[in-house]
């Protein structure tokens, strides 16, 4: 994964590798924190629950392309 700014651009990048590599049933936050780099109540801080994360994730896929 490149090197983000922020946190919340690292999870958020995360979440979107995940769900394209394995899908949404395979999310996981202690994942997603593993691979940002951060600690799993720092998912909770910027996206409030596991469903907001998957939100954004979604979103950002879509208008990616």
């Amino acid at each position: 994964m490149p090197e983000l700014a922020s946190t919340k651009d690292r999870l958020l990048a995360a979440a979107v590798e995940v769900i394209d590599n394995s899908g949404i049933k395979e999310l996981r936050i202690r994942d997603i924190a593993a691979l940002a780099g951060v600690k799993e109540p720092s998912v909770y801080h910027f996206y409030g629950s596991r469903d907001a994360l998957v939100e954004a994730a979604q979103a950002f896929r879509y208008t990616r392309g």
